[in-house]
């Protein structure tokens, strides 16, 4: 695919994302990946669109519920980011390594409480 064609899907993830649409989200942001990884060696902007890809896949895996992926996604995104040298890229995948952490805190704090109030009533 074409450097147009990548930033083509990517938009249009874009609009998935905007929609709601996280099945759509996901398709596109993989057939970029897998575009992605037929390339022999990754340009700088081909750096930049598996960030971008990567961070959707984040966000898809973090909004169903699968928090280890999520930092997975993102963390990968913050990787190539960081090659590209890209602030976008790299602030994107923060923002999603941060969002995902809080949840996971929330979670065990709320998990920590559900303990605790069964262990009271059973007393």
């Amino acid at each position: 695919m074409t450097n147009e064609e990548l930033q083509d899907l990517l938009d249009r993830a874009d609009e998935a994302l905007t929609a709601s649409n996280y099945v759509i989200l996901e398709l596109l942001a993989s057939k970029v990946l897998n575009d992605l990884e037929l390339q022999p060696e990754l340009s700088v902007q081909c750096l930049i669109y598996k960030a971008h890809a990567l961070s959707h896949l984040g966000t898809v895996s973090r909004l169903q519920g699968d928090y280890s992926q999520a930092l997975t996604h993102y963390t990968n995104s913050l990787t190539a980011g960081e090659s590209a040298s890209d602030q976008l890229s790299t602030a994107r995948a923060k923002m999603g390594l941060g969002m995902s952490i809080k949840v996971c805190r929330n979670l065990h704090l709320l998990l920590s409480l559900i303990m605790m109030r069964m262990h009271s009533l059973r007393l």
